[in-house]
């Protein structure tokens, strides 16, 4: 389990400067062309696609950070019903039900990213490939996240039976 730990601070990480880098980008874009539309009555054309391709980019790897570290906001009404090894069980079942949603779309991405390897972006001339190579990028990621919560989550289920099963042999 450690290991994951510090498997999910490196991503963590490397997310981070990813993420802060696209936005960066993206504030650099997008003021260049406001600065471009009012000060020289003309903009770039290329500014506005690729801040559009920054922000795709950042919600999907944002996405994938904020499973691998568990913030996701989620409502917590049933969830809140259950105590100890009955709310992990319900865990369990939520991240398997995510998990079957993200291994689907990383099954259908590579179908996208064939087709979009065909075609490039009007203004940048990038291939759209590239774009669309988020889709699997940030599933797998997802998918590793979400395995990480199962498995930590059935860790503490089998923790707390051996404690249980610890307490009533004494």
């Amino acid at each position: 389990m450690k290991v994951l730990e510090k498997i999910n601070k490196v991503f963590s990480i490397i997310l981070k400067v990813i993420m802060v880098l696209l936005f960066a980008w993206m504030i650099i874009a997008v003021t260049m062309q406001v600065f471009g539309r009012y000060i020289f009555n003309t903009g770039f054309p290329w500014t506005e696609e690729t801040a559009r391709y920054c922000m795709i980019w950042l919600v999907f790897l944002g996405a994938a950070y904020i499973t691998i570290n568990n913030d996701h906001i989620k409502v917590t009404a049933i969830e809140d019903l259950f105590k100890g090894v009955s709310k992990r069980i319900i865990n369990i079942i939520q991240d398997i039900a995510a998990l079957i949603f993200v291994s689907t779309i990383l099954y259908y991405s590579f179908g996208a990213i064939k087709i979009t390897m065909m075609s490039v972006s009007a203004n940048t001339g990038l291939n759209m490939g590239i774009i669309y190579l988020v889709f699997p990028i940030a599933a797998i990621l997802l998918i590793y996240g979400y395995v990480y919560r199962l498995i930590k989550n059935i860790l503490l289920i089998k923790n707390a039976s051996e404690k249980e099963e610890g307490g009533k042999q004494i």
